[in-house]
């Protein structure tokens, strides 16, 4: 009856690069190069669970984000995350 780890990992990864979806233009692509997930408190299958990101740093090549799923109004989980920024090419 419980959430998988990873099953919590996979969601703080999505939301924290929706985030960093939030600061590119339209010739940039990112791609996770780190997650780093902390669980504070079980979560039951069935729980409705609500994440918040925030970006803390935009470079060049490299975008900061951290992050946190609540459950019933606590954090339940949290994580630091990495990605790397990439320019597309013109063809």
């Amino acid at each position: 009856g419980r959430v998988h780890g990873g099953v919590i990992s996979g969601f703080l990864d999505f939301a924290c690069g929706a985030a960093v979806f939030t600061t590119l233009t339209k010739k940039e692509i990112c791609s996770t190069i780190e997650l780093k997930v902390n669980y504070l408190l079980p979560m039951d299958l069935g729980d409705e669970l609500l994440a918040k990101t925030k970006v803390v740093f935009r470079g060049n090549k490299l975008c900061v984000v951290h992050g946190f799923i609540y459950n019933k109004g606590k954090k339940a989980a949290m994580a630091s995350a990495t990605f790397n920024i990439v320019q597309v090419k013109d063809d």
